[in-house]
């Protein structure tokens, strides 16, 4: 199962040199990397008796990403942070930029995902104040 898994989440981070620890892998632990700007949390689960890994990855200089990877190779985008929003007169693209961030932060506490919820909610206008 973790072959796949591994094989995708080190591709996608192989120009940073980051590759998932192999304890975390074979014992399924969750964790997080913080690496080349990178900060990566991850977790397992099992989804329709397929098992994944999740991963949330902030970097100061690009967008969040936020993937599931199958352990049959297949991914899936996850919902991110919106990092703005289009000002327009009735509101319209602020509301729905913080109701998307609080969609995705709710997503992340669900998960554990604990290193992007209070800070990266703030910023990201999900909420004012804890």
């Amino acid at each position: 199962m973790s072959k796949e898994i591994k094989k995708r989440f080190d591709e996608y981070f192989s120009n940073w040199k980051i590759a998932i620890p192999e304890k975390d892998l074979a014992d399924r632990l969750n964790g997080y990397i913080a690496k080349s700007g990178w900060l990566i949390q991850y977790c397992f689960g099992t989804e329709n008796g397929m098992g994944y890994l999740d991963f949330y990855a902030s970097h100061r200089m690009t967008n969040d990403r936020h993937l599931r990877i199958y352990e049959n190779g297949e991914t899936k985008e996850l919902l991110a942070y919106l990092e703005f929003f289009v000002v327009d007169d009735n509101g319209t693209g602020k509301r729905k930029y913080e109701e998307h961030n609080k969609e995705v932060r709710k997503m992340l506490i669900e998960k554990g995902f604990d290193k992007y919820t209070v800070n990266m909610s703030i910023q990201s206008g999900a909420v004012e104040e804890f």
